[in-house]
């Protein structure tokens, strides 16, 4: 998972299927120590690694977890607005087999309903990322990865904010 933070996610499918690994990246040196230290107190730290990862930094070493694997994020890529290009294309220089984003999309709101226009002016007014679904499709369109499924999930962890699921792969270098 990518901006897993302490946690909550990775403990959540690693309790629901014991034989997986799970891996969690975050650019937050403190969120993965206490996601470390949750792992080793509930005995999961053999299947649950945590690490630091920068999404901004296509340098960074540790975008080598993500090759060949299931990648998601959830509510991870909010925050990111003025990097998302950035941050679509270092994911996609990872080579993962697989990305599914959880995450608030404008392009799928309908601003005739009063919910989801309540959905549009948080956005705004917290500076939150409003084109990854557009950014997606736009590489899809110019051929480095493949949309499997896009579509909206009506549920939020607020009364507002609901996410899109995005559901993607990079496509074969020709």
């Amino acid at each position: 998972e990518l901006g897993c933070g302490f946690g909550r996610n990775i403990f959540t499918l690693a309790g629901a299927d014991p034989a997986r690994r799970f891996i969690g990246l975050d650019v937050s040196p403190h969120a993965i120590t206490a996601a470390a230290q949750i792992a080793a107190h509930f005995g999961v730290n053999e299947r649950a690694t945590f690490d630091v990862l920068d999404l901004g930094n296509r340098a960074d070493p540790n975008w080598t977890y993500l090759r060949g694997r299931a990648v998601f994020t959830y509510y991870c890529l909010e925050q990111l607005k003025y990097s998302m290009p950035q941050v679509i294309d270092n994911i996609m220089a990872a080579a993962p087999r697989r990305v599914i984003h959880v995450e608030p999309c404008v392009e799928r709101l309908r601003l005739w309903s009063p919910e989801d226009l309540v959905n549009y002016l948080y956005i705004l007014r917290q500076d939150y990322q409003d084109s990854l679904l557009t950014i997606v499709r736009h590489r899809e369109r110019s051929g480095p990865l493949r949309i499997l499924d896009e579509e909206r999930l009506y549920y939020a962890p607020t009364i507002r904010h609901d996410p899109t699921l995005i559901c993607w792969e990079p496509r074969p270098a020709t």
